[in-house]
């Protein structure tokens, strides 16, 4: 994930291995969530680009579930 800290675009670099579903979702520091995104990614190297230019500066919690193995991955942001 870069940069870190942002100030409004936010980049995910995920290597998926085969055919997958992800859902990334954005959670502001006492968990209240600001953004879902889904994502049906093919087997190689992604980056997945957030557009967090409108939430207020502070941290952030990114959310990763891989619904198709059942995983899921989380780290913090901030927002300048």
């Amino acid at each position: 994930m870069y940069p870190n800290p942002t100030n409004g675009q936010l980049n995910i670099v995920y290597q998926a291995s085969k055919d997958q579903k992800i859902i990334l979702d954005v959670l502001n520091a006492i968990g209240q969530q600001m953004q879902t995104t889904n994502y049906q990614l093919s087997p190689g190297l992604h980056t997945l680009t957030l557009d967090v230019n409108e939430f207020a500066k502070g941290m952030y919690i990114l959310d990763l579930k891989n619904t198709s193995s059942g995983n899921r991955y989380q780290t913090k942001f901030v927002k300048d």
